[in-house]
């Protein structure tokens, strides 16, 4: 069963809030997954997740042109941080 099936299951068998079901689904051991989620170029770890977003850059790139006009010039959040 895919996760999209167990998440679409769960959805169906919950009928009370704050029910939880365990679906079976653990985060994957270790930190192998960091490796490449930040790359701007084509990686294992992209490969593997099927991630489709384009690369990052120093650019902003906004979904609507509304979100450009909207967004704060000075948005502390909005930076991405180099050092985690």
């Amino acid at each position: 069963m895919s996760v999209i099936d167990k998440a679409l299951e769960a959805i169906e068998k919950i009928d009370l809030p704050g029910t939880i079901l365990d679906l079976g689904l653990l985060w994957e051991s270790g930190s192998r997954w960091k490796d490449s989620v930040m790359e701007s170029g084509p990686s294992e770890g992209k490969q593997l997740s099927g991630d489709d977003r384009l690369p990052r850059s120093e650019t902003p790139v906004y979904q609507d042109q509304d979100d450009f006009f909207n967004a704060e010039k000075d948005c502390q959040t909005c930076v991405f941080f180099n050092e985690s």
